[in-house]
C-alpha cells in the first residue's frame, strides 16, 4: 500500500506543473500594441484618436502610453485640431486607469498653440499659447466618450465630444485625406 501511494504522488508531482496555470505575476508582457489594452497583454500601447466635438470641431490625436501594471498607464500625445473659430496644435500628457480589459477611464492636460480663424487674414491673424485639458471614459479602446476645456487667450470654451480610436482613427485620416484631395479646386 506504501508503494502504491509514493508512485500516485511521485505521478502527481510529475503532473501537476501541467495543470496549473502560471502565476499572473510570470505572464510576460507582449510589448507594443495597436490598440490600447491593460497589462499583461500591452507594455506599451500607441494612441491613434480622431474626435469630433459638440461644436464641430475635428482632433486627430497621436502619442505613446506605458502600462505601470494592470490598472494604470501614462504617456503623451500631440493633438491637432480645428474647428470653425481656432486651429490649435497641442500636447498632452496623459493618465489612464484601467477599471477591466475593456473600460477605462482616462484625463489629460498640457500646452496647445493656436490660432485665431476669425481674425482677418485667417492664421495670419492672432497667434497664441494656451492649455487644455481633456476627460473620457474609453470602451475597448475603440470609442470613447469625451470632455474637454480650453483656455485660448480671451476664449474659454468647454465642450463635449466622442473619440475613436485603435483602427478607426487611421482609417478617418485617410478618408478625410481622400475627400479633401477629392474637393481640392
Amino acid at each position: 500500500m506504501l508503494v502504491l501511494i509514493g508512485v500516485l504522488q511521485v505521478l502527481a508531482l510529475t503532473t501537476a506543473p501541467l495543470s496549473i496555470a502560471p502565476p499572473a505575476d510570470s505572464v510576460k508582457h507582449s510589448g507594443l500594441c495597436w490598440r490600447a489594452r491593460p497589462a499583461p497583454r500591452c507594455s506599451w500601447f500607441l494612441v491613434t484618436e480622431f474626435g469630433v466635438s459638440s461644436h464641430g470641431g475635428l482632433t486627430i490625436e497621436y502619442g505613446l502610453m506605458a502600462n505601470l501594471g494592470r490598472r494604470s498607464a501614462v504617456g503623451g500625445a500631440v493633438t491637432f485640431g480645428e474647428d470653425e473659430s481656432f486651429r490649435r496644435t497641442g500636447l498632452t500628457v496623459r493618465y489612464r486607469r484601467w477599471l477591466n480589459p475593456h473600460l477605462a477611464l482616462e484625463s489629460g492636460a498640457g500646452p496647445v498653440t493656436y490660432c485665431d480663424l476669425t481674425e482677418p487674414g485667417a492664421c495670419g491673424g492672432r497667434r497664441g499659447l494656451g492649455f487644455q485639458f481633456q476627460a473620457a471614459v474609453h470602451l475597448w479602446s475603440l470609442a470613447a466618450a469625451s470632455a474637454s476645456f480650453e483656455h485660448l487667450g480671451a476664449a474659454n470654451r468647454g465642450y463635449v465630444g466622442v473619440k475613436f480610436g485603435g483602427y478607426a482613427a487611421p482609417l478617418a485620416v485617410l478618408a478625410l485625406a481622400i475627400l479633401q484631395g477629392a474637393t481640392w479646386d
